[in-house]
């Protein structure tokens, strides 16, 4: 028996061993990272997945459009009352100093001030958003508050991320997600009308709760300096349009939906968005995994390890866009019920347009490592109006599926100004493009041929036995193909 586990040991050392030759110990230090937060992301994902069903039978397409809305309102709040200073963060890590936790200190008390002062400013004008966004005056309330309550805890998980701790990050966003969502659950199926608010109430307790705990941490040993702030300022508002922008881009067809189709429409749209936002987890975890290791590798002028682990990130980001492409109709019709239905057509172009997500994510950090924020901010404020432009024509026009293809049109974009940024802005030869860009090609691909497959095809079972087919031969082509 001794043996025998010994022998396995052996034998799983020297797989891992094989693994190691393979990628390099960089690669295996950023596939270990990424294990952790991917996993916690694709946990927290997979349970909110597997629990959509339950969500799309108590809730009507309206509510589920309202929910969209009220996530759209805390994602830009977030911002406003964070002011980005997440960022600067991680990044001050890296600036080799040993001030480190004074800094974090400082930043925490400022953002905290900060978001009192949004907090009033929202609640003056909490009409006007409400009528813009086409929602109670309530849920502007709610959105507001939510992010504040939240901010400690993102701070800490900020200085975790920094740390490259990433069991610990992912243990604390599992176990307040989690919390959140079974009560979130628990009180929609109890309560009978605007069962919606279920699900607020909830993110507002735990958020509550969350900032009480970790007020003990920052608040146990009082610093300010404002020089730990002028830094943060430098590094991070300079980026607050920018990721303005992002989210604009990610929501503002759900507001117009709202606007122009009603509830019902933004739910459909919605629900084609949660979909693909296992895209967005990908390209999240990925991001967490890879900024502390890219920010390093630069300090030790390490070109050739930048090279083969960007392109791998994106041969990985690409072989699970294809799954999710081809087995989307799969996914909605387990999740939902016949009210979602619409939600299919609308699911490809947003998975390309997500997928695209780590590729002009890595050339914007070559941006940033420069310390050039403004030019990422011009990037990305540019492609915005230009998406407001696109929605604010097409979706009165053609509905909720031409939001997809505005925002995956997009994202196409904001690739195509990072890399020019980057590239011939800044003067980087870090990155390569032709392997960055090869990987879209299968994903291309991928997109003609299910779409051909769901109209010339009527055999189910053929259909998948062919999208299996096409994702092994993916892989191999993947991962025989030199990285640089």
């Amino acid at each position: 028996m001794i043996n025998c586990c010994l022998m396995n040991s052996l034998h799983l050392k020297s797989i891992q061993n094989k693994i190691v030759d393979a990628i390099g110990a960089d690669g295996m230090e950023f596939l270990l990272h990424t294990k952790n937060y991917f996993t916690a992301t694709l946990l927290l994902k997979g349970i909110y997945f597997l629990t959509i069903p339950i969500f799309t039978s108590l809730l009507t397409p309206a509510d589920y459009g309202i929910l969209g809305i009220y996530t759209s309102l805390v994602s830009i709040f977030t911002v406003l009352i964070g002011l980005n200073f997440d960022s600067a963060t991680i990044r001050y890590f890296y600036e080799d100093q040993d001030d480190y936790e004074d800094f974090i200190r400082s930043v925490y008390w400022f953002v905290t001030v900060i978001g009192v002062f949004c907090i009033v400013l929202i609640y003056i004008f909490r009409n006007a958003i409400a009528i813009y966004f086409n929602v109670e005056e309530d849920i502007v309330l709610y959105a507001v508050l939510v992010p504040f309550f939240n901010h400690s805890f993102m701070m800490y998980l900020s200085t975790m991320q920094a740390k490259r701790q990433s069991k610990r990050y992912s243990q604390l966003v599992l176990l307040q997600r989690l919390s959140s969502l079974a009560l979130t659950i628990l009180v929609i199926y109890l309560m009978t009308n605007d069962r919606y608010l279920g699900r607020i109430y909830m993110e507002l307790l735990t958020a509550g709760i969350s900032f009480l705990l970790f007020l003990r941490y920052f608040g146990k040993k009082y610093t300010f300096h404002w020089r730990y702030i002028k830094y943060a300022a430098n590094i991070a508002i300079p980026l607050i349009p920018h990721v303005l922008s992002s989210f604009i881009m990610s929501y503002f067809a759900r507001i117009i939906i709202n606007k122009v189709d009603g509830s019902a429409s933004a739910g459909i749209f919605s629900l084609a968005d949660d979909v693909g936002a296992i895209m967005m987890v990908v390209s999240m975890s990925f991001n967490k995994s890879w900024t502390p290791i890219f920010y390093q590798k630069m300090n030790d002028n390490d070109v050739i390890g930048i090279r083969k682990q960007s392109a791998r990130i994106i041969k990985y980001t690409a072989l699970i866009a294809v799954f999710l492409i081809f087995f989307s109709r799969e996914i909605v019709l387990l999740v939902a019920n016949d009210r979602y239905l619409a939600a299919l057509a609308i699911i490809p172009p947003i998975i390309l347009g997500k997928a695209f997500g780590p590729l002009y994510t890595i050339y914007s950090h070559v941006t940033d490592y420069y310390k050039k924020m403004i030019a990422i901010s011009i990037t990305t404020i540019a492609v915005g109006i230009f998406n407001i432009f696109l929605n604010s024509i097409f979706i009165p026009e053609y509905g909720a599926i031409a939001g997809a293809y505005t925002s995956m049109t997009c994202s196409i974009l904001l690739f195509v100004f990072h890399y020019v940024t980057a590239r011939y802005i800044i003067g980087s030869k870090v990155l390569l493009l032709r392997p960055m860009l090869t990987p879209y090609i299968w994903v291309v691909l991928a997109i003609v041929f299910y779409l051909w497959g769901v109209e010339n095809i009527e055999s189910l079972l053929l259909f998948i036995l062919i999208k299996v087919t096409f994702l092994v031969l993916i892989f191999i082509a993947f991962f025989k193909a030199r990285i640089v």
